[in-house]
């Protein structure tokens, strides 16, 4: 069986044309999405500080790809968004480790506070691996908390 990534997941009505150019602009934007964090996790790096940034934007945007994650492979998807769900929760979690190692609250917080992350993800994976079609139910909770995620970040910058 040949398999021609260009034609992959095309409707049979659109043109052979219409279906390349949208899975090379889904290839670019997944090359896009693979290295989107990069330049901002290098930067903590570099300064040792995640000043500027919201910790509710970065816990957001990890749950909202934990919870993609499930409903990526849940589904026969194309390889570029598989790739991407699984790869961004871990640029998404080096963000957060940043928050633990760089931020100035104290350790009492920095514990409360991924304690009760940990709670909900914990929560959000028991539901995806245990309730049938949790993933094409749940999904809808990944899709409000990247509506919602750049708030936090818009507030922590005025």
């Amino acid at each position: 069986m040949k398999i021609n990534l260009l034609y992959d997941n095309c409707r049979k009505t659109w043109p052979k044309a219409v279906c390349a150019f949208a899975n090379v602009c889904g290839d670019i934007s997944c090359a896009i999405w693979f290295v989107v964090l990069v330049p901002q996790i290098w930067k903590n790096c570099k300064r040792r500080s995640v000043e500027g940034l919201s910790i509710l934007w970065a816990t957001a945007n990890f749950t909202a790809s934990l919870v993609n994650c499930f409903f990526a492979f849940s589904f026969p998807l194309p390889v570029y968004i598989r790739v991407s769900a699984a790869y961004m929760p871990f640029l998404e979690f080096a963000i957060l480790l940043q928050f633990w190692f760089y931020s100035k609250h104290s350790v009492r917080m920095k514990l409360t506070y991924g304690a009760g992350c940990f709670l909900i993800w914990i929560a959000v994976i028991s539901l995806e691996l245990s309730v049938a079609d949790a993933e094409e139910n749940l999904q809808w909770l990944a899709i409000v908390l990247w509506s919602i995620e750049s708030f936090p970040q818009v507030g922590s910058s005025i």
